[in-house]
C-alpha cells in the first residue's frame, strides 16, 4: 500500500515534521521522539512510504504555533486516493485509519456490501 502525506504553509519559518505509523506521536514530538521527526521544512513537505497491506493507523503532526498563518494543510493519500485532509501545528495533529483497498477492517467495501446482502436474504 503507498502512502503518500503532502503539507502546505504559510509559516515562514522552518518546522519539524513528525510522523507515526501504528503508535502514539508525542504531544513534543521535536524533542521527546526524534526518531518520528522526518525532516524539517519550510513552507511545504512530501513524505512517501510502502506500508504492508494491512490497516495502519497514520499520525502527522508539524511543531508550529496553533494560529495562522503557522497552521499547515495535510492531505494523506493511499494508492492515490486522497483519504483525509485537515490543518495541523503543534497541538493538533492529523490521525486516520488507512487499508489497502479502502474499505472496513481492510475489507474492499464492495465485499462488505454483498456479505450485508447475503446476511439480509439467508434471514428470511
Amino acid at each position: 500500500m503507498r502512502v503518500r502525506i503532502t503539507g502546505v504553509s504559510d509559516d515562514p519559518y522552518s518546522r519539524f515534521v513528525g510522523i507515526a505509523v501504528d503508535e502514539p506521536l508525542p504531544s513534543r514530538f521535536w524533542e521527546t521522539a526524534r526518531d518520528k521527526v522526518v525532516g524539517t521544512r519550510f513552507r511545504h513537505f512530501e513524505y512517501e512510504a510502502e506500508l504492508s497491506d494491512k490497516r495502519h493507523t497514520i499520525t502527522v503532526g508539524v511543531s508550529s504555533p496553533c494560529q495562522e498563518p503557522y497552521l499547515w494543510s495535510v492531505d494523506v493519500y493511499v494508492n492515490g486516493k486522497l483519504v483525509k485532509s485537515g490543518k495541523v501545528c503543534g497541538g493538533k495533529f492529523l490521525t486516520v485509519s488507512v487499508s489497502p483497498a479502502g474499505g472496513l477492517g481492510g475489507l474492499p467495501l464492495p465485499l462488505l456490501l454483498l456479505g450485508a446482502a447475503a446476511l439480509f436474504l439467508f434471514k428470511k
